[in-house]
């Protein structure tokens, strides 16, 4: 699960939230206002990112559905601890990084969202109509396709920097992004160890990504400055298809 900063206009950017305030409670309506305060970013209606839109029927759109990203259920009722959403925001690191990006939840939030789950994961105060489980619940959503990501992402804000033979920052060619997946930085000439500049799947583990988000430290290894690095950060719109797309699988 994503849960990043709420979108609003494209001149906005997209940087890492702190978590949001802290919500005590064990009701749905209790968690609809976490998921307003922190997950909207990517998790709207519009965004849908990962196939979740955490808008329009946040309490259907999780309960007894299969995770679009991982090997799991994102809310099992009465069981938080196999709940995907759960380890999401608790950062156990069964289901990857921790959700919202950049820093967890508050402690409270963290445990109103598992006493919800584990008292049943109730719909009943939901503010919307919860989606009926016994019908087709597999995930859908928009495709974060690489031609739009090279096109809009890496040929529009990086390449006059990262073109073959250049020697900017690691040596990245960007003309050609997609054969940078599950490369490592090592190997690319790079400064920062074994991170995986492009790795499927896993935005949240990815150098590119890390890059974008203006990452400082992973561990002992400093990422340096932010890209793009001389001028402004991407969008918000540019960010999501870039998350999305890596999310997706890089395909």
């Amino acid at each position: 699960m994503l849960l990043l900063l709420a979108l609003a206009c494209d001149d906005h950017t997209f940087t890492p939230v702190s978590g949001g305030e802290p919500v005590v409670g064990s009701s749905f309506a209790d968690v609809e206002t976490i998921f307003e305060g922190s997950c909207l970013g990517c998790h709207s209606a519009a965004a849908s990112l990962g196939a979740l839109d955490l808008e329009t029927d946040p309490c259907g759109a999780i309960v007894d559905v299969p995770s679009a990203a991982y090997d799991g259920t994102l809310v099992v009722p009465g069981d938080s601890a196999n709940s995907v959403l759960w380890h999401k925001v608790a950062d156990t690191g069964t289901y990857g990084g921790v959700m919202p990006q950049g820093a967890a939840l508050a402690a409270e939030s963290i445990t109103t969202i598992a006493d919800w789950i584990d008292a049943g994961a109730s719909c009943d105060d939901a503010g919307t109509t919860p989606t009926d489980t016994t019908t087709d619940t597999t995930p859908t959503g928009p495709n974060y396709s690489y031609q739009i990501v090279q096109e809009t992402v890496f040929d529009a804000r990086c390449t006059s920097c990262h073109y073959p033979g250049s020697t900017a920052g690691t040596d990245v060619d960007l003309t050609h992004a997609i054969d940078l997946v599950g490369l490592t930085s090592t190997q690319a000439g790079g400064l920062y160890g074994d991170l995986v500049l492009i790795d499927p799947g896993a935005p949240e583990t990815s150098l590119m990504m890390l890059k974008v988000l203006g990452v400082e430290n992973v561990g002992p290894v400093n990422l340096g400055s932010a890209m793009p690095q001389y001028s402004d950060p991407l969008p918000t719109d540019q960010t999501v298809s870039l998350f999305g797309w890596i999310l997706e699988g890089a395909l």
